[in-house]
Formats: structure tokens, sequence, C-alpha cells
């Protein structure tokens, strides 16, 4: 897989929107990975896969390794905090900006770049976008999820913008699979047990900057080194 950039996702679901994503936009071929350990899930396990990266054969001759992170509430904060553990992890080159490429040092790791979600400095996640998309599909649901978080009087403040989307998103996807409706963003594209195969239609608009950046990442290596 060397000749394949790494994709290095905070989690399930994000590994399998990117892996769709590329499949339905028919975007270059990429490495996307999922944690294996629970220590390495979420945002806050970056640092300790990129330390294991170091031990795969044949790194040194990965074109790059791309992370994506969820710009949550504060999308500088957590821009910075993935900067300290990639500094932490040791050899690798630090991003100065979201989407844009760090030399390694050496040049026996490979180049490092970071991709915020839903994009740079928009505050929110992966859910947020997938929730424009899912709401577009199947209005009259996303008008009755609207109604009832007034119903339960969420608390938007309290819980803050993502937390929001999330819980939209999830009531959407029960909603809209009455044969699963515990069913998680991951298997959204999934088809199987009686799902809609269109619960979050990868074609939409707001999804084309990530797809923009994807089909143009090669572009970006040469231009950049």
């Amino acid at each position: 897989m060397a000749e394949d950039p790494i994709v290095l996702c905070e989690g399930n679901d994000d590994a399998a929107f990117f892996t769709q994503l590329i499949r339905f936009r028919e975007l270059r071929s990429l490495d996307v990975r999922a944690p294996t350990r629970e220590d390495h899930a979420g945002h806050s396990g970056f640092g300790r896969r990129m330390v294991a990266l170091k031990t795969e054969t044949d790194i040194e001759n990965t074109p790059a390794i791309i992370i994506v992170r969820d710009c949550n509430a504060d999308p500088g904060s957590a821009f910075r905090s993935l900067v300290v553990q990639i500094r932490e992890s040791g050899g690798y080159g630090v991003p100065d900006a979201p989407r844009r490429l760090a030399r390694s040092q050496g040049r026996m790791l490979p180049p490092i770049c970071v991709l915020m979600l839903p994009w740079d400095n928009q505050p929110g996640a992966l859910e947020t976008l997938c929730y424009e998309s899912a709401a577009a599909r199947r209005p009259e649901i996303a008008e009755c999820v609207d109604s009832y978080v007034r119903c339960v009087q969420f608390d938007i403040e309290a819980w803050g913008t993502v937390k929001h989307d999330k819980f939209r998103l999830r009531c959407l996807l029960s909603a809209a699979c009455p044969s699963e409706p515990n069913t998680a963003l991951r298997y959204a594209w999934s088809g199987d047990k009686g799902r809609p195969t269109d619960l979050v239609p990868l074609g939409h608009r707001c999804f084309d900057e990530i797809a923009n950046f994807l089909a143009g990442f090669d572009r970006t290596l040469e231009a950049r080194f």
C-alpha cells in the first residue's frame, strides 16, 4: 500500500465515510484507516498511532499521511491539540495550518497533512456535513427531527452545536431505517438489513470541498515537494 497516502481517521464512522466517498466520487486510491485499538481511538489517539506507524515496513515510501480531525466547537484549539500530538510523536513534519503539507525529517517518514472537518476553521464535525446531506434527501423527516429537538428542549448552548448535530443525525437515521433504527453512521452506506442506500447521499455539494481536496492531493504533493 506504499503508493497510497494513508488517511488516519478518528473512528469507524469517519473511515466508513471516506471509504465510501472515495468509491462514489471515483477518487484516487487512499489507504483509509480506523483505529484498531480502543486507546488509539478518538482525537486524542493520533500521537500513539503515529508512533506505531514508524515501525511499519516501507513506511518511508508512503507518499503522505493525512490526519482527519473534527473541528468541534473551537477549530483553532482542535488543530493545535493535534499539532502537539504530531510534534510529540517525533520525527514527523508539523503542519502550520490545515491542508498544508509538512515535510518530515530526514525523508525517512512521510510528509504530514491535516484535514479538519467540516472544513478548516468551521466549527462542527463530520456529522454536521452528513446531517446537511441526509436532511436534504429527506426533508420531511428533518422537519420532524427539528420538532422533536424543540419538544425535548434540547439545550444547544449547554450541549454545544456538535452534539446537537450528532443528535439530529442519529434521530434522522433511526427514522429513515424502520427495519434497523439503531443505525450508526458507519452503516449509512451499507444497504444491508433493509437500510436504504441513500441515507447520506455522497453527491451532495456539502462534500465537494473534501472530495476536491482528495482529488487534487497528488498535485498538492507535486507542488509542495
